[in-house]
């Protein structure tokens, strides 16, 4: 469950066997400094995953990049984007600062099409532990702005050197409440081809 604007509740004691008896993939999300909750996977679209919590928000994510959010009190309704997203493309494969282009679609004053321009850095190696487990990663910076309403924010995302995947990442979604901080807990795997 992730809880909005809560620090006053506990973390639900959550075990590495636990997450390993499920069937089905998990992450640990949190908001701003509230606790942190479990999604599970509930849908493929395409390459988007959509997943779920138990208070009934919706995250969707794709090659780890958050493109779409509801059930929040301000929520990222889209993303579009020109040319590939360093994200989803593999962060591992920068080989220097790299900018990226996208406008998305917000709650916020309902605004739409509204440019983020950013820059992309890897920063340095570093293992990070989840739940138990050790991941060698690198860790990156994505500097944004949103010229339009004069927001400035910096996601950070926590990447495996050789895949690119994004086992860990902390990105802003909004200007009203804190990142959203993920970490994958069990990997999702892709359903079967359907003939």
């Amino acid at each position: 469950m992730v809880q909005i604007f809560s620090g006053t509740l506990p973390e639900a004691p959550l075990s590495r066997t636990d997450i390993d008896k499920l069937s089905y993939a998990t992450m640990r999300a949190k908001i701003g400094r509230g606790p942190r909750g479990l999604l599970a996977l509930g849908r493929y679209d395409g390459q988007n995953l959509q997943w779920f919590s138990k208070d009934g928000a919706l995250f969707v994510t794709h090659g780890g990049r958050v493109l779409q959010t509801a059930g929040l009190p301000e929520n990222l309704r889209g993303t579009q984007w020109e040319n590939t997203d360093p994200v989803q493309d593999g962060l591992q494969k920068l080989t220097g600062p790299t900018d990226f282009i996208r406008w998305i679609d917000t709650d916020f004053e309902n605004r739409y099409q509204m440019l983020v321009a950013s820059r992309f850095e890897l920063v340095r190696h570093e293992k990070i532990e989840i739940l138990g487990r050790e991941y060698v990663t690198i860790f990156g910076t994505e500097i944004c702005r949103a010229p339009d309403i004069g927001w400035n924010f910096t996601n950070r995302y926590w990447i495996d050197e050789k895949t690119g995947f994004v086992w860990k990442s902390r990105q802003y979604i909004a200007r009203s409440f804190g990142p959203l901080e993920f970490e994958v807990l069990k990997p999702a795997s892709r359903p079967p081809e359907t003939t």
